[in-house]
């Protein structure tokens, strides 16, 4: 309850029941006992004390001060009306409401070089493109734009400096578009890794860089923790990948290889076939592949510089198919025989044909061509794998076609299929699933579907093929040399 102050400087108190002052007993002048405005009493005693209406005990209804509350601030006060008055007696006071609160911003994922891969909910993740003068470094690039909610490009590197000025490639694939968008030129541009680790804060890397330059790359980002989508072969030899790679698993990063076989609708399918056992046991697999020729690439692409790329088309484009074969066989290359040739006698100091012949290791023979012998831009060829109960033929034209014996727990005696698949834009449909699979194995901490033994194992082969072609002989893979 308030108190009231005493005309001769008493100090008064109301009592609960009557609001009697109990200070004093009665008025000076005999007029009865002083009453004070109850009204007053009850409400903000602080601030009304010295506004308390002595009256004389009757019907008169005390005078009603408007109540006044101050804002949140704490800052100015705030007045209302007063409250109607009540049946039940004193209102009860009002409930603020409470403050509502402003939705969490998501988590930036932050890592430590001992945790490159903590499970916490993610930003966009900070790329770099590592490499511009490269055959495919643009269909990457936009294959990444593709994705904007969850990877924003943020820096360029190339150790032509030049390239910060054109950002074109000097030779690139026809399919492919000549450069990246003018807009990149407001990235910051770099042509020292070590600057560009110093002053960017990555998560993921893009390396499109030429064959020689491609492996202490792709160990000095693995030491940083950066993720990584690697473009094929990225190495000269297995003993270039292997000691890349095994920085790679040395920090527990997460980092896949552009060998987008896996990822192809009719590849997949025909792996399905052969892992559930309709193939049978393995008899047979080749593959022929034949695209432009050297004069339609230009003899002085980088493709063609052994120093640059350490080999011709048996490593950049062989890759696919022995890895490929491999994938789909689920067993081991163990030999080779195989001849080399520049049969287009074109000014170049690498192969540009390629015949080998396969021995797998449970006794399947398989054979692999690739040449440059096409007259304009194009491709053409095939894979098949031939078993006990069935064989598969891939085309280029996204064909699959299957030959069965028939029984009748397998009825279908032969059946083809056609894969058709939308126009993405950048790399393809492979590379725009390949990398979605990348940013799930972030997430999840799980590897992905391709990765750098996928690399390795193929390189191995093609090693020992080029070997083979050195020594006129066949020649045993030699794995984890």
């Amino acid at each position: 309850m308030s108190r009231s102050a005493h005309p001769r400087g008493g100090r008064g108190r109301t009592t609960r029941s009557t609001g009697i002052c109990a200070g004093t007993a009665a008025r000076p002048g005999g007029r009865g006992p002083r009453r004070i405005d109850r009204s007053v009493c009850r409400g903000n005693a602080g601030r009304h004390r010295r506004q308390a209406r002595w009256s004389r005990p009757s019907s008169h209804r005390p005078l009603r001060l408007p109540r006044k509350r101050w804002s949140s601030s704490r800052k100015a006060p705030m007045t209302r009306s007063p409250l109607p008055p009540m049946s039940g007696g004193r209102p009860k006071p009002r409930r603020r409401p409470k403050p509502t609160r402003r939705p969490r911003t998501p988590i930036r994922r932050y890592r430590a070089p001992h945790d490159p891969v903590s499970r916490v909910r993610m930003t966009r993740l900070r790329l770099a493109v590592i490499g511009i003068d490269h055959y495919h470094s643009a269909g990457w690039v936009e294959s990444l734009e593709q994705l904007p909610d969850e990877i924003e490009i943020v820096a360029l590197y190339d150790p032509d400096p030049t390239m910060g000025q054109t950002l074109a490639p000097r030779f690139h694939d026809p399919s492919l578009s000549a450069a990246l968008a003018p807009r990149y030129l407001d990235l910051p541009f770099y042509h020292d890794l070590e600057s560009l680790l110093g002053r960017e804060r990555l998560d993921m890397a893009l390396v499109t860089l030429q064959n020689r330059d491609a492996p202490p790359a792709i160990e000095r980002l693995a030491a940083a923790s950066v993720h990584l989508l690697i473009d094929k072969p990225a190495a000269r030899s297995a003993a270039e990948a292997r000691q890349a790679f095994a920085a790679v698993e040395r920090s527990g990063i997460r980092a896949t290889v552009g060998l987008t076989r896996h990822f192809d609708p009719a590849w997949l399918q025909a792996r399905e076939l052969i892992v559930t056992g309709r193939l049978g046991r393995l008899l047979s697999a080749e593959a022929v592949f034949v695209t432009s020729t050297v004069r339609v690439r230009d003899a002085a692409n980088h493709l063609f510089d052994r120093k640059l790329s350490g080999h011709g088309i048996l490593l950049w484009l062989g890759v696919h198919y022995v890895d490929g074969l491999l994938w789909l066989a689920g067993e081991p290359i163990v030999e080779v025989q195989a001849a080399i040739a520049n049969v287009g006698r074109d000014a170049i100091d690498v192969e540009d044909a390629a015949s080998i012949t396969l021995r797998f290791n449970g006794g399947a023979l398989g054979f692999l061509y690739l040449s440059n012998a096409l007259p304009r831009p194009a491709s053409d060829g095939y894979v098949a794998v031939r078993g006990t109960h069935g064989s598969i033929k891939l085309t280029s034209d996204r064909v699959m076609t299957w030959i069965g014996a028939g029984s009748r727990e397998d009825p279908v005696q032969m059946e083809e299929r056609r894969y058709s698949t939308v126009s993405v834009g950048g790399y393809g449909p492979e590379a725009l699933l390949q990398i979605r699979d990348l940013l799930d194995a972030i997430r999840a901490g799980r590897e992905p579907r391709v990765t750098g033994l996928d690399l390795v194992r193929a390189l191995e082969v093609i090693d020992a093929a080029y070997e083979s072609a050195a020594l006129g002989r066949p020649v045993q893979v030699r794995s984890g040399a």
